[in-house]
């Protein structure tokens, strides 16, 4: 059901409207605030939620990452990836104002980058304005990755 209400042109304009409409600093608060208390598997962020349904892969999957293959200590032994395919072993990030503007994030970004990258992952990043304004375009560029990166048989890393 919610796929289809976001393939409705009318109500994804209305939506997303309103949305934006609604969002002030301290509405950006709240919801951070809200993010960070709440269980990441259960609150799963709009425009991700949005690319999930579009894509039919699991939102917040939780990756085991140990030892990566002997090479480094990852920071953590588990990350969580936004949108992500096991079958392809893809996972698509999208990233808020703070993966832009927060050296911090940046560097823990490209940390987690670099141990998906070395678990075989494929790491995509999208910006949540992106997703939100053009959702389409960034499935059909998702999907032509996976599509590419399947006939090749190779892992192919694109930055973010």
């Amino acid at each position: 059901a919610r796929l289809s209400l976001w393939a409705d042109p009318e109500w994804k304009a209305k939506t997303s409207a309103s949305i934006k409409a609604g969002i002030t600093p301290a509405s950006r608060r709240q919801s951070s605030h809200r993010m960070k208390t709440m269980n990441p598997r259960v609150y799963v962020p709009l425009p991700q939620q949005m690319l999930a349904d579009a894509l039919g892969w699991q939102a917040n999957l939780s990756v085991h990452t140990g030892k990566t293959k002997g090479q480094f200590w990852p920071r953590h032994y588990y990350y969580k990836l936004d949108v992500a395919s096991l079958e392809h072993m893809v996972c698509v990030e999208v990233d808020g104002p703070p993966h832009r503007c927060n050296a911090k994030v940046r560097r823990s970004d490209r940390r987690k980058t670099r141990t998906l990258r070395a678990l075989g992952w494929s790491v995509l990043r999208f910006t949540n304005e992106r997703v939100m304004s053009d959702l389409s375009t960034v499935v059909k560029e998702i999907l032509t990755f996976t599509t590419s990166k399947s006939k090749k048989h190779t892992i192919i890393s694109q930055k973010g």
